[in-house]
């Protein structure tokens, strides 16, 4: 019997507008995908918008998809290129649970289809985001 291919969607976003940045966040993510036999559905490119953009129009297309359950796994540069809070990322994390679809994060090497990846993934957003002036601070 043939084992059926994982399907994912790439996700690629930067916050100028940089085609060479996307481009390359995409090169890297269609040779990663062709390395590992994935089938790659679709690419996601949101160029020129902040990760703290809830109206990002590739972001809330891949969503869509997402809840159709068109692809298996999502796959991004880094966890920077997805959210910048760390409450929105739990929200997605939630989302992409809801819908058994995975989240594979190439630099910093993490799978969220693994409980040790499930953690990672949560910390590096800590870790991601700068102190509020303020919270942690004196000032």
């Amino acid at each position: 019997m043939k084992e059926k291919k994982l399907k994912v969607a790439i996700y690629c976003r930067v916050g100028r507008e940089e085609q060479l940045a996307v481009d390359m966040q995409e090169r890297i993510i269609q040779n990663y995908c062709k390395q590992q036999g994935y089938e790659v559905f679709k690419s996601y490119i949101d160029n020129g918008f902040s990760g703290n953009d809830k109206t990002r129009p590739s972001y809330n297309l891949m969503l869509e998809d997402l809840k159709q359950k068109r692809f298996d796994m999502i796959i991004v540069k880094d966890v920077s290129r997805l959210h910048r809070t760390t409450s929105d990322l739990e929200d997605f994390i939630s989302l992409i649970k809801k819908y058994n679809c995975n989240l594979t994060l190439l630099n910093e090497n993490i799978d969220t289809s693994t409980a040790t990846g499930k953690l990672f993934v949560r910390m590096l957003e800590v870790f991601n985001n700068p102190l509020k002036k303020g919270v942690l601070t004196n000032e």
